[in-house]
């Protein structure tokens, strides 16, 4: 399960990079795409984009047997764009599954087919490489506040990497990032070191304005 990729993915965008590097592990791809086209969304658009940036990245990686999820097929809006995405993976002989993971609608049948795929296809060989590998220990939770001026700086990996994973053109991913930081105490930490709404605070290279929830 890699978090979601955006667009400019194989520049390492959003930690995208990183995140493509998972993929050269796997036998199958499951390509979940929102079919409702909440946000916006063009689910044609998304499909196409996303798999241009496997491409950009590496062509193996793109040439992997790959299944398409159309999600969210318990909204209405997804049953009028579900025929153009079919039409689109068609041309790339990929399957298409309606799903919807809040009804469990198609789930059980996308499952069966990835067994069946799993089961047909040869494992992974695994060649050595001959390369040194250095290990650095690194924090990976936690994090600690800096202030510079009037800009609170929050410092820690998992935070760092929370926000870059984030593509804040999505409502609902802006919304699960700030449920995540103030579960990890960023926000009790800001308000303990007296930060006030409208006050900057930097994470990486993200500048964010402070408002406190209620």
């Amino acid at each position: 399960d890699v978090p979601g990729l955006i667009e400019g993915a194989h520049t390492g965008a959003g930690l995208g990079r990183e995140f493509l590097r998972h993929l050269e592990r796997t036998r199958v791809l499951v390509h979940v795409v929102d079919t409702a086209g909440t946000e916006g969304r063009d689910p044609v658009r998304d499909y196409l984009n996303i798999n241009a940036e496997l491409a950009l990245y590496k062509k193996e990686l793109a040439g992997l047997p790959q299944v398409v999820a159309a999600n969210k097929m318990d909204i209405p809006q997804a049953l009028d764009n579900l025929g153009p995405l079919q039409e689109a993976a068609a041309k790339d002989g990929r399957e298409v599954y309606p799903l919807s993971a809040v009804t469990g609608q198609g789930v059980e049948a996308l499952l069966k087919r990835l067994v069946q795929m799993l089961a047909e296809l040869p494992a992974h060989e695994v060649k050595p490489k001959a390369e040194t590998i250095v290990y650095r220990p690194q924090q990976e939770e936690g994090f600690h506040l800096e202030r510079e001026g009037g800009i609170f700086i929050i410092k820690g990996l998992a935070v760092e990497k929370l926000v870059a994973m984030t593509d804040f053109n999505q409502e609902q991913a802006v919304q699960r990032l700030q449920t995540i930081l103030a579960r990890m105490g960023v926000e009790d930490k800001l308000a303990e070191a007296g930060a006030q709404d409208g006050d900057e605070v930097r994470v990486g290279d993200y500048i964010f304005e402070y408002h406190r929830s209620l």
